[in-house]
Parts: structure tokens; C-alpha cells; sequence
């Protein structure tokens, strides 16, 4: 936990500091990585980042490339965590559609060459 410790930063060191009394033995790397994690979390709603997603659209001058990338952030917060590997597969997949969809109906100049050329996945070189 130390190296974790040191790396901090900003808001992140001071929580660090003045709640998670590093001195005490009882902190361990979880609950360091639990109260870290609890503390930034983001605040908005699975809902929130869906209609994100749903509704994202590519700005004036941003590339294809960084619309993609923006996306994909999104998507992975609309993406469910669960512990089966069978179900993460699952939602993963679910995932990669709603992201090519969303993806594709957002693009500016280039949406209908993209749409024409009917792409299955986003995992092509984006240029």
C-alpha cells in the first residue's frame, strides 16, 4: 500500500491523509482500494451514461478517432461488472453493439460512408 500512497495526488492524497489514518495496521490494500474507490465513484446513474451514450454526437473538430474513444468510455460505464465469465461475455457483447450503433449514428461527415460499408465492430483502425 505504500507505492499505492505515495502515488497520489490532489484530492486523492488529502483523502488519503485525513480519513484513512495510514499509521494503523488495520488498513489493508482492499479496504485502501475500497475507500478510494468509494470516495470518487462517479455520482451519475447507469441511466445517466446510457442516454450519454445513446445520445453522443460528434463535435465540431473532434476526429473520428477521439469520438470513438469518447464512446467507448461511456460504454464501459454502461457496461455491467458481474463475476461469471459466461455473463461478463455476455454484457461485453451487448456493450460493443450499443457502442458500434451509437458510434455510427453519431459520426458528422462520415456517418453514411460508415453506415454503407455496414461494419460489425468497432475493433477496425479508426482513422
Amino acid at each position: 500500500m505504500g507505492i499505492g500512497a505515495l502515488k497520489l495526488t490532489g484530492t486523492a492524497r488529502m483523502f488519503y491523509n485525513g480519513c484513512l489514518q495510514p499509521n494503523t495496521e488495520e488498513v489493508t490494500w482492499d479496504s485502501f482500494k475500497s475507500a478510494l474507490s468509494q470516495r470518487f465513484k462517479d455520482a451519475h446513474s447507469n441511466q445517466f451514461h446510457f442516454m450519454q451514450l445513446q445520445t453522443a454526437r460528434q463535435r465540431k473538430k473532434e476526429s473520428p478517432r477521439v469520438f470513438v474513444d469518447r464512446c467507448k468510455g461511456l460504454a464501459q460505464k454502461v457496461m455491467r461488472k458481474v463475476d461469471d465469465p459466461v455473463a461478463q461475455r455476455i454484457h461485453r457483447e451487448n456493450a460493443n453493439r450499443m457502442l458500434l450503433c451509437s458510434i455510427v449514428a453519431g459520426l458528422g461527415e462520415i456517418r453514411k460512408q460508415v453506415h454503407c460499408a455496414s461494419p460489425r465492430n468497432i475493433n477496425r483502425r479508426c482513422q
